[in-house]
């Protein structure tokens, strides 16, 4: 066994106490279960030769007649009395603690007479600590399971109305549709769509996926599929106006189409404004030193992130302000992606309220004659002019920044404490 006296090297040592009395051996308080130096007359010392120290108490025994109740619980040198131990070890399951050696961190195992309840109680308790990470993962999961679930049919019903959640989730049956026809009876009999249920929890998902650049172009093809599902797949490919599956068949060639003009007409237009900035003097007679520095190659439409930001003194709301003028927060991003189908729907409103009614009232026979009479039509085309408008906006803002960068200057602070 090694030396007891390493454990004195290492200034890792068992609780100190007094000397027992008389009628048998002291049990250390709850203070003394905390490993710490003990006094050096103790430590330097070390135990004479060939004696072996406890761990708890630190009594010397000698090697060759050591107590029946010696205990030496692990592969290191801790050792001791069975009663000084088992103190100790109450008094670290007491305070919760895990029962292992300070030294070499292994576990102590402490025997007890055979129990039917308590080994019971400890194999039950086995199990559920091992499970319980699994089952508030799973509680967890269905939650956010159920939430995207709830998410995915509002998102619908703000963009295509209340009756299309119906149809999305419940399918007839044909041949008792047929029937009840004939019959000119109520139908009543309606089974839930398994698969429609299925692809709820991915509306959301899809939609925050959409705005990635080039992961959205991806993504768009297997989410406008999922929402084509909500109608009927046997109208005719050139009717107009489109029935809603064919109109988000072709919304990813419409949209990547269209991020690709604007990316392209963007990049040229700022390179003709920073060209503009650069040629401009504040001030007539300005040092040259203060003008634009040469424009460094940088990928499109991330001109205006080659700013080198360098913060002097006391901060303020600036970084703050700049953060929000970037709008990229991974917050903004998603809550704007989740907000889409609303924004639609509001945009749709607002063209239903300004528009002549002859666009958005439907004919009093017959199918409709224009994307407009339906709430979903009025809600794509309420989405897109509200991406144009977006990004026109945007643009311009982008156009001012530029345009403003000749007249930055350094704010003088009026709070300087040197004084000439």
């Amino acid at each position: 066994m090694p030396d007891s006296g390493s454990i004195a090297n290492d200034d890792v040592v068992g609780p100190q106490i007094e000397a027992p009395p008389a009628g048998g051996l002291p049990v250390p308080s709850s203070t003394d279960t905390d490993t710490g130096p003990a006094p050096d007359s103790t430590l330097g010392s070390g135990p004479p030769p060939n004696t072996r120290r406890c761990f708890v108490c630190l009594t010397d025994e000698p090697e060759n007649e050591l107590p029946s109740d010696w205990a030496t619980p692990c592969r290191c040198s801790l050792e001791g009395h069975q009663e000084c131990l088992l103190a100790w070890v109450n008094d670290l399951e007491a305070q919760a603690k895990d029962v292992a050696c300070p030294v070499c961190k292994s576990p102590i195992i402490v025997t007890e007479r055979y129990s039917p309840a308590i080994q019971l109680s400890n194999f039950l308790n086995n199990k559920f600590t091992r499970w319980s990470p699994r089952i508030l993962l799973g509680f967890i999961a269905s939650g956010a399971l159920i939430s995207s679930s709830v998410y995915g049919l509002k998102a619908i019903s703000w963009f295509a109305g209340p009756d299309a959640v119906v149809s999305f989730l419940l399918s007839e049956n044909e041949a008792t549709t047929a029937t009840n026809r004939i019959r000119r009876r109520p139908l009543h009999e309606q089974t839930v769509n398994l698969i429609h249920l299925s692809v709820l929890p991915l509306i959301a998902p899809a939609l925050v996926l959409n705005r990635m650049d080039g992961i959205g172009d991806i993504v768009t093809l297997p989410a406008s599929l999922v929402y084509a599902t909500l109608f009927n797949h046997s109208a005719e490919f050139f009717l107009w106006p489109p029935s809603p599956d064919r109109i988000l068949t072709i919304y990813p060639v419409i949209k990547t189409t269209y991020f690709h003009i604007h990316r392209a007409l963007s990049d040229r237009l700022e390179k003709s404004w920073v060209a503009r900035a650069r040629a401009m003097n504040v001030e007539p007679g300005a040092d040259a030193a203060h003008e634009f520095a040469p424009l460094e190659p940088a990928p499109a439409m991330n001109i205006l992130d080659l700013e080198i930001d360098i913060q002097i003194g006391e901060p303020d709301a600036q970084p703050r302000n700049r953060v929000a003028e970037a709008g990229r927060s991974p917050i903004n991003f998603i809550t704007g992606a989740l907000l889409y189908p609303s924004v639609c729907y509001g945009v749709g409103e607002l063209m239903r309220l300004m528009l002549p009614s002859r666009f958005i009232t439907k004919p009093p026979s017959g199918s409709p004659t224009g994307l407009l009479q339906e709430r979903w039509g009025r809600s794509f085309i309420g989405g897109c002019l509200f991406v144009v408008l977006k990004d026109a906006f945007f643009l311009y803002v982008k156009y001012k920044k530029i345009m403003n960068r000749p007249s930055r200057r350094i704010k003088n602070s009026d709070r300087r404490d040197v004084h000439n």
